[in-house]
């Protein structure tokens, strides 16, 4: 996931909580989502959820880039 679609599905799971005061979970627009995750979870909040997809994506483009190169050189 990118650092925004992060906070777009943190909007959207909050979309049935009612707001209490203090609530470091409850986001009242995307700069108040972004300064709380950074001051609560850190810089790396922002990558979350990033590794699984890297990790699928990854062998898939060698595959193809390798196919590639193959049919280009032989």
């Amino acid at each position: 996931m990118h650092p925004l679609d992060l906070v777009k599905t943190r909007f959207q799971i909050q979309s049935n909580k009612v707001s209490v005061p203090g609530d470091p979970n409850y986001y009242t627009g995307i700069a108040d989502c972004m300064k709380k995750m950074y001051k609560n979870e850190g810089l790396f909040a922002f990558w979350k959820g990033v590794l699984p997809p890297v990790l699928v994506e990854t062998p898939k483009r060698a595959v193809k880039v390798s196919e590639s190169v193959r049919h280009t050189f032989i």
